[in-house]
């Protein structure tokens, strides 16, 4: 089984403006002209999409009651196709999407880490990491029983995308990185499970059990 969900719907893309003058200048971390910051030029960061529906969106403002709000927030999506063995309830993730919306990325590569890293957070919380009690006692307490993700757990593919539009508090219009790809991940994987076994998932994580569980009730 190989379902693709949580990507966007066929027709819809997105482009960013930016301003290649002004990009290089503030990566040399010197002043840029007036003329760099005003003459943006559009270029796409959205490849199309074939299947698949957006499970969630939210907007942000500083208005009414966020006006005091900190400066820090993050914005982000993810897509995923998984593959589920039908007699073990594996699920195993094929390929990983993720979109950050940084304002302006500083330090690109730096920003593509913090953006995987999380993402592997977020596969471990809705595949394997669960605390599982015997009466008050944790019983799994360790990291061999408390299976977090592991190199070998990565996807196949992996595609790290970077919005920038120059529109946060930060330096250059930078915004925060790294938790926006980590929120979205349970709902993405849960979401092609669903897809995959024709019932939505209740809970996370989604371990073998619980998926054969899925297939299997009536």
């Amino acid at each position: 089984m190989r379902p693709t969900s949580t990507r966007r719907p066929s027709g819809w893309a997105s482009t960013v403006r930016t301003s290649a003058d002004a990009t290089s200048c503030a990566r040399a971390r010197r002043s840029c002209p007036a003329s760099a910051a005003s003459t943006p030029t559009s270029r796409p960061i959205w490849r199309w999409w074939s299947s698949g529906e957006v499970t969630g969106l939210g907007l942000l403002r500083r208005d009414g009651a966020t006006q005091k709000m900190p400066p820090f927030w993050v914005v982000g999506m993810v897509g995923v196709p998984v593959e589920i063995d039908p007699e073990t309830g594996v699920v195993a993730v094929d390929q990983l999407v993720t979109v950050a919306d940084v304002g302006f990325a500083i330090n690109p590569r730096a920003v593509e880490g913090q953006d995987l890293g999380a993402a592997t957070q977020g596969l471990g919380s809705a595949l394997r990491e669960e605390l599982v009690y015997d009466g008050a006692q944790l019983a799994n307490a360790n990291v061999v029983d408390y299976r977090v993700p592991r190199v070998s757990d990565l996807p196949r593919k992996i595609d790290l995308v970077i919005a920038e539009r120059r529109d946060g508090v930060g330096p250059y219009g930078a915004k925060g990185a790294g938790e926006g790809t980590l929120t979205p991940i349970g709902g993405a994987v849960a979401a092609a499970v669903a897809r995959a076994v024709g019932r939505w998932p209740d809970r996370l994580p989604l371990t073998p059990e619980r998926v054969w569980r899925l297939m299997s009730s009536d």
